[in-house]
C-alpha cells in the first residue's frame, strides 16, 4: 500500500517515476477500482435508506459507467496509437489518482454544504473545487503523456476522449430517467383528462 501512496504522491508532483510503484497486472487493476467502488457504496446509502429505488438504480448505473468509462475509452485510445503495452500500468495509476481527487472533491463539496452554500467562506470552497478539477485535467494530460507515451498533442486528444466521452456516457442514464419521468407524467395528465371528460359526458 505504501508503494501506491508513494506513486500517487510522485504523480501528484508530476514526476513520471510515479508510475513505477503501480502493479501492472489484472489484480492490480481490480485493486485500483476498489476505492472508487467504496465511495460509490457509501454514496448509495442515502437513496437506499430513503427507499428511493429509482434514485438508487440511477446512482449505481451512472457510477458503474463513470468507473468503467475511463478504462474502456483509454484502452481504445491506447490501441489506436499502439500503446497497449503501456496501458495497464497507466490505467492502474489513473484509477488510484482519480479516487484521491474524487475524495478531495467530495470533502470540499460537503464542507460547502455544511457551511450553508456560497458565502464569505463558501466562495473560497467553490474556487477550491474548481482548482481541483483543473488540476485533475492537467494531471490526466500528464499521465497520458508520460504513462502512455503519447505526444503532447495526442495527450490532449486522449484527455478529451476519455473525460468528455465518460461524461457523455454518464449523462445517458440520467437523460433516460428524465425522459421516463416526463412520459409517466404526461401519461398521468392524459389519464386525468380522459377521466374528467368521461365524467362530463356521462349523466
Amino acid at each position: 500500500m505504501m508503494q501506491v501512496v508513494n506513486g500517487i504522491l510522485m504523480l501528484a508532483r508530476f514526476q513520471a517515476e510515479g508510475f513505477k510503484p503501480f502493479t501492472a497486472t489484472p489484480l492490480g487493476f481490480m485493486n485500483s477500482l476498489a476505492p472508487m467502488m467504496a465511495i460509490t457504496v457509501v454514496a448509495a446509502l442515502r437513496p437506499l435508506l430513503a427507499g428511493n429505488l429509482r434514485a438508487l438504480a440511477l446512482h449505481v448505473l451512472t457510477s458503474l459507467i463513470a468507473l468503467l468509462g475511463p478504462p474502456v475509452l483509454s484502452h481504445l485510445v491506447a490501441r489506436a496509437w499502439k500503446r497497449e503495452a503501456e496501458w495497464m500500468r497507466y490505467i492502474v495509476a489513473f484509477n488510484w489518482c482519480q479516487a484521491v481527487v474524487t475524495l478531495v472533491t467530495v470533502v470540499l463539496i460537503l464542507m460547502l454544504a455544511i457551511g450553508g452554500g456560497v458565502g464569505a467562506g463558501g466562495a473560497g470552497l467553490v474556487a477550491a473545487v474548481g482548482g481541483v478539477l483543473i488540476y485533475w485535467i492537467v494531471l490526466c494530460w500528464f499521465m497520458a503523456w508520460r504513462g502512455l507515451g503519447l505526444g503532447k498533442l495526442r495527450s490532449v486528444l486522449a484527455v478529451i476522449v476519455i473525460n468528455v466521452g465518460t461524461g457523455l456516457l454518464v449523462m445517458g442514464p440520467q437523460m433516460l430517467s428524465i425522459a421516463m419521468s416526463g412520459a409517466v407524467g404526461a401519461a398521468g395528465v392524459g389519464a386525468t383528462g380522459v377521466g374528467t371528460t368521461g365524467r362530463g359526458v356521462v349523466p
